[in-house]
């Protein structure tokens, strides 16, 4: 057999291997329905267990809003670290607009001290991100 004719046993491991990826893609998709009915504590709210294992049409949103469905379906794993200061974070961010997550956050390091650690940049930028989105800033 040449290289473009491949043997029988080649085709056959294609076919074994699409297989089993189609079985491991199904497997994935049970288990975010599993997950999806656990943390929504009900068979689904608008849908059934089969349409978000199946990812039909009928679990898309009528305006097609696929990542705003996703997010409706996140659950904050822990309470909000900003919580207390979220407010003061929205004011100073009013007042400069062009002020970055990090500049924020060192200047809140400022006022409390070993309060508010370097690994809330991300929770920080990405509040600034939404809040100048909110606004029409790019």
């Amino acid at each position: 057999m040449t290289e473009s004719d491949p043997s029988g046993w080649q085709q056959l491991h294609r076919h074994f291997y699409k297989l089993r990826k189609r079985e491991i893609v199904s497997l994935r998709l049970e288990s975010q329905a599993r997950r999806l009915k656990v943390l929504s504590g009900k068979q689904g709210e608008g849908q059934s267990a089969e349409t978000v294992r199946h990812k039909t049409p009928e679990a898309v949103p009528s305006d097609g809003n696929i990542v705003e469905m996703l997010k409706e379906g996140r659950r904050r794993s822990r309470p909000d670290p900003l919580v207390s200061v979220t407010e003061d974070l929205r004011a100073w961010f009013e007042e400069e607009p062009g002020r970055t997550g990090r500049e924020l956050l060192q200047r809140l390091q400022s006022i409390y001290p070993g309060e508010y650690p370097d690994n809330l940049i991300r929770t920080v930028q990405r509040r600034v991100k939404d809040w100048r989105r909110d606004r029409g800033i790019p």
